[in-house]
């Protein structure tokens, strides 16, 4: 089946989020908490209602055994999650699940028909579950604001969008409309500690240090300034000694950041660049307007993948699955749509390729076995793993929402999804996933646009903002807000 670029973004999207001001170190936990918690649930709302997917019920029985999963893993793995979950099912047969982070989480039903059994569903959320709790996006954010900030810059429009205040900005377009982000979302943040983390694989026995990835001691990701105590486990994302040194393999960002110097030396752009949620259209902001910008966030996001997977691994250890439950599930991926990932340009794919993903993940184990598992006792048939651990008493149900997912992949609801990718998504041909950094290049255009008309007509700031916020929310959705409020 040819799916083309679109084929590695079927699986655990991470929709980025997130813009944070500066070129900074690690942003405080607890400023990062509340970013995430607004950016998620604003760029969650517009999302799903974009997609305009029938929602399942929380009384659904699938439903009720995804949320029970999050649950367990949640409860297992983190010592401090700083957020409720949030989670939705969409009735939508392409198997993926994605997260906006601050703890918001959504699968669409297809995500059934690429598990197996529990253990491979929970890998798929843990995986979003450890996107989460990194707060990589913002890692990704950090780089692309400090370009965002030199056009900021240069555009004469700082009173209005001040350069390196992106994300203020944005925060204040998420709270300036109603619906966007519940005004008592401070309320939601969750600031009880966890008794019950697991004491081997928790995160403050393993701890998570994403982008130590640089050998240059002058790169603000050099692994020994940002990782000086050594903390952070043996990563198969920074791997650079492949058999095979091309964009296929390459995770690392830094062969982007340092063959990729500007937009002139950037390769073609091929066409049907794919979705970046479960194969839908991809959102053309960012290509359209900053190509290299949304090119260095590529690289970015492919190494954010490569250690949310790792990551997961992690949580599925200390739920008590078999960690290379994850593997199983890119595995039936690769069978189900019988892909054949060696014929795209892997520089413009978001994800690292399925087989590289397994190939890494085992990786990742076998460097580790001071903490983890071998690999010969992983695939022991008596690993004394099992394959269901929170859903043991609906195993049936279980396997029935599984096999009902199957036929509704390939026999009734997306028979087209097999001969004619880019025309299948007719129904969805609309949507484009909207992202913080999206929203940031909106508001700096439509505030390019506003500093003349405002002195023209005589307008107070917060009026100029509020029309200007309008026009975005409109752009975005096709409807004009119910009334704009400028956040304190």
């Amino acid at each position: 089946m040819e799916l083309h670029g679109r084929r590695a973004n079927f699986l655990l999207c991470c929709v980025i989020g997130f813009v944070l001001s500066g070129c900074a170190p690690r942003p405080d936990p607890d400023v990062s908490a509340e970013l995430a918690r607004v950016y998620g649930e604003c760029t969650f709302t517009l999302n799903t209602t974009l997609l305009d997917m029938p929602e399942i019920a929380v009384t659904d029985e699938r439903y009720q055994m995804i949320q029970s999963i999050v649950d367990g893993l949640v409860k297992e793995r983190y010592q401090q999650f700083p957020w409720k979950v949030h989670t939705k099912l969409f009735e939508y047969p392409v198997p993926n699940a994605f997260t906006t982070g601050g703890g918001y989480l959504a699968a669409f039903t297809g995500v059934y028909a690429m598990a197996d059994d529990e253990a491979a569903l929970a890998g798929v959320i843990a995986h979003e579950l450890s996107h989460m709790a990194t707060v990589d996006t913002m890692e990704i954010a950090t780089y692309l604001e400090s370009m965002l900030a030199l056009q900021l810059a240069q555009s004469g429009v700082s009173g209005e969008y001040d350069s390196g205040q992106a994300l203020r900005t944005v925060v204040d377009f998420c709270l300036a409309i109603p619906g966007l982000v519940d005004r008592k979302w401070k309320d939601d943040l969750n600031t009880v500690e966890n008794s019950d983390v697991d004491a081997v694989y928790g995160d403050g026995a393993v701890p998570h240090i994403p982008y130590t990835y640089s050998d240059d001691p002058e790169s603000a990701y050099y692994s020994e300034s940002r990782d000086p105590e050594g903390v952070a486990r043996q990563s198969a994302c920074n791997i650079n000694d492949r058999e095979v040194v091309d964009e296929f393999v390459i995770i690392n960002p830094d062969y982007y950041l340092t063959n990729y110097l500007d937009s002139g030396s950037l390769p073609p752009i091929p066409d049907n660049l794919g979705g970046g949620i479960g194969g839908l259209p991809s959102t053309e902001i960012l290509w359209q307007t900053q190509p290299w910008l949304q090119f260095q966030q590529t690289a970015f996001m492919r190494y954010a993948e490569c250690q949310a997977d790792e990551g997961s691994m992690l949580n599925l250890l200390a739920a008590g699955y078999n960690p290379l439950a994850l593997n199983q599930s890119f595995a039936r991926m690769i069978d189900l749509f019988d892909i054949d990932e060696s014929t795209s340009d892997w520089r413009f794919i978001n994800h690292p390729s399925l087989g590289q993903r397994i190939e890494d993940n085992r990786a990742y184990i076998a460097s580790n076995t001071d903490v983890l598992p071998s690999l010969s006792e992983l695939d022991s048939p008596e690993n004394g793993f099992s394959p269901y651990v929170f859903l043991v008493d609906q195993i049936e149900a279980f396997e029935t929402a599984r096999d009902v997912a199957r036929s509704d992949l390939f026999v009734g609801k997306s028979a087209q999804l097999r001969s004619n990718t880019a025309s299948a998504q007719v129904d969805q041909a609309a949507f484009e996933p909207i992202t913080a950094v999206d929203l940031a290049v909106l508001l700096m255009e439509e505030f390019s646009m506003q500093t003349q008309r405002r002195s023209q007509i005589g307008q107070t700031q917060d009026e100029s903002k509020c029309e200007v916020y309008s026009r975005v929310y409109e752009k975005l959705t096709g409807k004009s807000p119910l009334a704009c409020r400028v956040a304190d």
